[in-house]
């Protein structure tokens, strides 16, 4: 944020300040949305699809919604969610087989089960793995 080149809207001159602006955008957006819509954008719940980009390409991310819509037209359920699998945080109750099932609280996606695939898709490398949503906050 910093490094890019800056207009009069977004102009930070440290991350802190980046941060803090940012913060409040956001915070006024999901109130507008809230008030417009009654609808909470911050709640994946919300969402058909969640994909983490932090260090997915675009073309993938593409991929991924045109895959799921193909997938799941029409069928409601939880979101499904491609996250990288290096920002899942693991705890040791989630070491069983099965498919990767993660709560979102804090900002964080922990993983509830499929420890084993989480730690196959970090070894091997994936950026953007399905997991399912049970629950957030």
């Amino acid at each position: 944020m910093l490094d890019r080149p800056g207009d009069s809207v977004e102009n930070y001159r440290s991350v802190e300040e980046a941060l803090h602006e940012l913060a409040g955008r956001s915070e006024s957006e999901r109130q507008r949305f809230l008030s417009r819509y009654g609808v909470d954008k911050t709640r994946l719940r919300n969402y058909d699809v969640v994909c983490d980009t932090t260090s997915a390409e675009p073309e993938q991310v593409v991929a991924r919604i045109l895959e799921a819509l193909e997938r799941y037209a029409g069928t409601p359920s939880a979101p499904l969610c491609h996250l990288d699998p290096s920002r899942v945080r693991r705890t040791a109750a989630t070491e069983e087989d099965g498919e990767i099932v993660v709560r979102y609280q804090a900002r964080t996606f922990v993983a509830v089960r499929g420890g084993r695939q989480l730690s196959a898709a970090v070894d091997t490398g994936e950026i953007m793995t399905p997991m399912v949503l049970a629950g957030e906050g």
